[in-house]
């Protein structure tokens, strides 16, 4: 597979392979960890879908406490 490069617009599900820790996830993590110079994009939609996917699994409480930028 072709290692990613440049700037990137990450989507939802990107966010939640990274999160959820999967093999597509760690790759976005080690695009993230990388020395070289980039821009990561994301949208107000996928951060609105992010702190939604996350109110469903752990409660809307804790998602706030736990990820205070992510509050609405």
């Amino acid at each position: 597979m072709k290692s990613l490069q440049g700037n990137l617009a990450v989507d939802t599900s990107a966010w939640i392979e990274y999160f959820l820790g999967t093999e597509l996830g760690r790759r976005l993590d080690g695009y993230l960890s990388s020395s070289q110079p980039k821009k990561v994009f994301v949208s107000l939609l996928t951060l609105t879908e992010i702190y939604y996917v996350l109110c469903r699994a752990v409660g809307d409480v804790q998602s706030s406490n736990s990820h205070p930028h992510f509050r609405l």
